[in-house]
């Protein structure tokens, strides 16, 4: 059981790190198309604008694969919750009846 949470906090791990390289060569793209819409030069503008083009699309192409892999059948069998102190505490609570409320209610109006 443990060799498994190992592997699995590896592979989250390595999807984390592809999400970041992923986001910071988006933030690096988007700084590259906007300092290209302050472009004055209309034969420069296109020429960067048919560079962003590709980039997008390549970006766009390689993102499927930055698809998380989730188990849908994980039964979450490794996680416990303890809920004894809540249990205690819930067990101490005093509850007024609503008779007692009611009767508070009419004796302040």
């Amino acid at each position: 059981m443990f060799l498994h949470k190992v592997v699995r906090l590896r592979k989250l791990a390595q999807q984390i790190a592809n999400c970041k390289q992923c986001i910071e060569r988006s933030t690096s793209l988007i700084s590259q198309a906007e300092q290209s819409l302050k472009e004055n030069d209309h034969a420069r503008f296109l020429q960067t604008a048919k560079n962003i083009t590709e980039r997008v699309s390549m970006a766009t192409a390689s993102s499927q694969v930055l698809i998380p892999e989730i188990n849908l059948n994980d039964t979450f069998d490794t996680f416990a919750l303890d809920f004894t102190r809540e249990k205690k505490l819930l067990e101490c609570l005093d509850y007024l009846t609503g008779n007692f409320l009611l009767s508070i209610l009419i004796y302040f109006s």
